[in-house]
């Protein structure tokens, strides 16, 4: 092979093990054994008659455990939506994720902006929402007084600050007094972040709640589909080892 070629195939295989980390960690899979299965992985690369980038996809995507499985489309975006991402141990991991959103968002504007300032993560609504970011519609409940609908309501928004459709990139931290200050302080702040294209398009929304927070992640998404792909369909991967094997 070329040396062009050996760097393609080098590259496919990088951005097939991690499409495979990536989506394993955002579903919470398991990282123990690592070390094993990919000298098992490896092994098995080594001793196929496929191209080798084929036959590592095949190997990742014939996983059928919590400790080897390639997530696919349904299983990510459940766990994209639906699970907390914010943790102070993954604030690098969750940087190098938006960071590739950003990226591919400037790629499809043909932008080529670089940043150099070091980004950091920022919830749009805080983390300390209950004084500036109340949930609507209960004024009239006494203080003091639990209303069941409001509890549910605090509890729903409780559970979307730390998804991936409430944070961003910004290119320096907020002050604590914005960070945690109302909609009409923060959201201009952040969106003065401008030279990110993660933060012009949120002047798309003229409020932010659990809804919008939904709609974003989806919208993230959609972006990270085209970034890091899924495994084979089973039949397909079990499908070509066995061709090979017969051969």
């Amino acid at each position: 092979a070329t040396d062009g070629e050996a760097g393609n195939a080098l590259a496919s295989a990088v951005a097939i093990i991690e499409a495979f980390i990536l989506r394993r960690d955002i579903c919470g899979l398991t990282t123990k054994n690592y070390n094993r299965l990919f000298i098992d992985v490896l092994d098995k690369v080594r001793h196929s008659t496929l191209p080798p980038v084929k036959a590592l996809e095949v190997q990742l995507s014939l996983g059928d455990s919590d400790i080897n499985r390639w997530p696919n489309d349904e299983e990510w975006k459940a766990a994209w939506l639906g699970h907390d991402q914010y943790k102070n141990a993954r604030q690098p991991r969750l940087r190098y994720l938006f960071e590739a959103i950003e990226k591919a968002k400037r790629s499809d504007l043909s932008e080529e902006i670089e940043i150099k300032s070091e980004l950091t993560v920022e919830h749009i609504m805080p983390q300390k929402w209950q004084e500036h970011w109340p949930v609507p519609g209960f004024d009239h409940v006494p203080e003091g007084e639990v209303d069941p609908d409001q509890l549910a309501r605090e509890t729903e928004r409780t559970q979307a600050i730390n998804k991936l459709g409430n944070l961003t990139l910004l290119t320096h931290a907020l002050n604590a007094t914005v960070s945690n200050g109302p909609f009409s302080v923060k959201m201009p702040a952040v969106r003065a972040h401008a030279s990110l294209a993660l933060n012009r398009e949120l002047n798309g929304f003229d409020q932010w709640d659990e809804g919008t927070i939904r709609k974003r992640g989806q919208a993230l998404f959609e972006v990270a589909l085209k970034i890091w792909r899924g495994p084979l369909e089973r039949e397909e991967a079990l499908s070509a080892e066995t061709s090979v094997a017969a051969a």
